[in-house]
């Protein structure tokens, strides 16, 4: 209870205390001549009440001190007399005004707790958090508008009513009734929960519990709720932006444009001049670049602010002192207060090939394209709101100007690729590492990697789409010529004559195995993976793909010894052997040799695949196999052909057409009283008679002509 209305200046309080003791006092008079009432004081008790629940604790003594002057003057003998003689009267009326007094004192203490228990409740009625009391059987028996407002429901339909009967039962059951419990013990009880909304869908709610004490302990409990959906939706977009900045592979800071202090820098720009996050806001602008002039601050801060956007090369200055060039594009930006944005590049190695064509005095055409990633802003219509030059270049464009205002339309060579990209930023908010062919200026089509992010619009409902795009027809057209070789070595394959084949581990296989672990896991767990028809023609198939798959053991003769040595040499090799033989068997069972060049490919220290080329060689074998045998055969001849002339008592001579002496037997050589060692440095000449010598050549030539015998 406080003051009415009408009471709260002082002298209406004093004038309200003054007729209500007259009226009490007129209500006494009346009483005594009707009824002959004699307690002096009974009516002005509640007067004196009245007056100090209404009008506080000056209206209330007025009124005690009133009252017993007209009770003193009026209702006690001597009536008409301010004099009292009678000592019971006199400590009654001490009484009365003690009792006055304590009564306008209590008053007044009851009327300004009222009064701050209604400023209270006007401030938990005025605040934006939901704020309710439950009590111990769980049911509401307060709540401020933001709840009711919140839950859209009257106050009579909420008050007395249990949690289980207007939120989900079940998820008060295996979560509120927990909280309220653990309340109820005397803790303060806070925590977050989402929560399905009829009319708002998903909500995230923050939920405190502050337990209240009452005659019997806690007895009630104070829940303030708190949605903080749209916060948490914001954290998270900031987080994203954040995460964009800092994944940049340029240098982002956000400068205070008046003492160019750094108000916040991204990862690469710490990680380019050494510093930490924490080092590096706590410097300027003058600290890193050694060209910064404070002279020509006002100045500069003029053009940028007249410009908008300026891009400049200049140096910067590392935490361990070196110097290294930059190039920085620098925005003046004004939000709740002006920044300055830059975004810097290490061009160290652009300056360094740029010093290294000038002193080869362009002997050498060197084609550098700057792949700076293009940046652009627009709506959800396609409108381009804003773009940088580099993205303005990618597109065929001189700078961004030209691009403002269109549409991103223009640039689709196919629009029905637009519409899912737009439909996933909607769902996701954002779109990355995406590929797309568009439409240059000249009609020409350039391929992009393009980033794409949701961005909150200035008219709220109207978001913005952020891309950061880079060119990469070159790479595409390195694909598309990569793609053309790998067919041109397919071909090749295929119509090569030579056996090309892969064989594929089941698992692979470490290398640090014994040899013979390895002879047996390369011979038992490997098969066919890819070969060509040339390969499966060697064992009978028709294609390729007849022996795809089929497990080398099949094929390979894993008895022969002579396979399992080409095996280890291919391990002791480093599993490389060029020109190895294999003993196998076709799928008809007849017996095949292929020569092998084979090299192992070693991932993580295990084999996990082999690539080798191979030639049929059975029918060359054979032949030389025969070959061999008969040039035994032959050796055979000649050691029985050399024993019958050893053995012969005549002499027999062999030399060639120019009467050299090539052979001669033990007989022939004892007949001229020569060894057989010195009749091999001999010819006919030096052993007939000097008179026959001018015959040899004529019987030379006679030999020749197949003519045998002497005359």
């Amino acid at each position: 209870m406080t003051s009415a209305s009408w009471l709260q200046t002082w002298p209406r309080k004093f004038s309200f205390a003054l007729v209500a003791v007259a009226a009490a006092g007129l209500l006494r008079y009346g009483l005594d001549i009707a009824l002959g009432f004699t307690q002096p004081f009974i009516l002005f008790y509640p007067t004196i009440t009245l007056i100090a629940l209404l009008g506080g604790l000056g209206p209330g003594v007025f009124a005690t001190l009133l009252s017993a002057g007209i009770a003193e003057y009026f209702f006690m003998e001597p009536l008409n007399s301010l004099v009292l003689k009678n000592p019971r009267d006199i400590v009654g009326l001490v009484l009365f005004g003690v009792m006055g007094l304590a009564i306008s004192g209590v008053g007044e203490l009851f009327r300004r707790r009222t009064y701050r228990l209604q400023e209270f409740e006007t401030a938990v009625e005025g605040l934006e958090e939901m704020i309710t009391v439950i009590d111990r059987d769980y049911r509401y028996v307060m709540a401020n508008r933001a709840f009711l407002k919140y839950r859209e429901m009257k106050r009579e339909e909420l008050l007395g009513r249990r949690i289980a009967d207007v939120l989900n039962p079940g998820m008060f059951e295996t979560t509120l009734k927990n909280k309220l419990d653990e309340c109820f013990q005397g803790k303060i009880v806070q925590f977050e929960m989402r929560y399905p909304c009829a009319s708002r869908g998903e909500r995230d709610l923050f939920i405190s519990y502050f337990p209240m004490e009452g005659p019997g302990g806690v007895d009630r409990v104070t829940s303030v709720l708190q949605d903080i959906t749209d916060r948490k939706e914001a954290e998270r977009s900031l987080r994203l932006f954040r995460t964009l900045i800092d994944h940049s592979n340029d240098a982002v800071e956000v400068i205070d444009p008046e003492t160019l202090r750094f108000l916040d820098v991204n990862e690469k720009a710490c990680t380019d001049l050494g510093y930490t996050r924490e080092e590096l806001l706590s410097l300027t602008v003058y600290d890193i670049d050694p060209n910064a002039d404070k002279s020509c601050h006002s100045a500069a801060l003029e053009k940028l602010m007249a410009l908008g956007f300026e891009v400049k090369e200049t140096v910067h200055r590392r935490k361990d002192g070196t110097i290294f060039p930059v190039e920085t594009s620098l925005k003046y930006v004004s939000l709740d207060r002006n920044y300055v944005v830059a975004v810097t590049r290490d061009i160290s190695d652009r300056k360094l090939a740029e010093d290294t064509l000038r002193r080869s005095e362009q002997r050498y055409r060197l084609l550098f394209e700057k792949n700076v990633a293009g940046v652009s802003i627009s709506n959800l219509d396609g409108e381009i709101l804003e773009c940088n030059d580099a993205g303005a270049r990618i597109l065929g464009y001189n700078t961004a100007e030209e691009i403002r205002g269109r549409r991103t339309t223009e640039f689709y060579f196919d629009l029905a690729e637009r519409q899912p990209l737009l439909g996933q930023l909607k769902r996701e908010g954002s779109v990355c590492s995406q590929e797309i062919q568009l439409r240059r200026k000249d009609g020409t089509p350039v391929w992009l990697l393009f980033n794409t992010a949701a961005l909150p619009g200035e008219d709220e409902g109207t978001p913005l789409v952020q891309a950061t795009s880079f060119d990469i027809t070159e790479r595409k057209r390195a694909e598309e010529a990569l793609r053309r070789r790998e067919e041109d070595y397919r071909r090749f394959v295929a119509q090569s004559s030579e056996g090309i084949y892969r064989e594929e581990m089941e698992t692979p296989v470490p290398i640090d195995l014994t040899e013979d672990e390895l002879v047996q896991r390369i011979l038992f767990d490997s098969y066919v993976g890819e070969c060509n028809d040339a390969m499966a023609r060697m064992y009978g198939f028709t294609s390729g793909q007849d022996l795809t798959g089929k497990r080398v053991s099949e094929m390979l003769v894993a008895d022969d010894p002579r396979n399992a040595e080409m095996i280890r040499e291919f391990i002791r090799s480093g599993f490389n052997v060029v020109e190895r033989e294999s003993h196998e068997v076709d799928i008809h069972g007849n017996p095949k040799v292929f020569r092998n060049s084979m090299i192992g490919i070693v991932e993580g220290g295990k084999l996990v695949r082999t690539w080798g080329i191979r030639r049929d060689v059975t029918e060359q074998v054979r032949l030389e196999t025969a070959r061999s045998r008969a040039e035994k055969a032959l050796q055979v001849s000649e050691t029985h052909f050399r024993l019958l002339v050893e053995q012969a008592t005549d002499g027999i001579f062999i030399a060639d057409a120019q009467g050299k002496c090539m052979d001669v037997n033990s007989a022939g050589a004892e007949m001229l009283g020569y060894t057989r060692e010195e009749m091999m440095q001999l010819s006919i000449a030096d052993v007939i008679a000097e008179q026959d010598v001018s015959r040899i050549a004529e019987e030379v030539a006679r030999f020749a002509g197949g003519v045998y015998g002497s005359e």
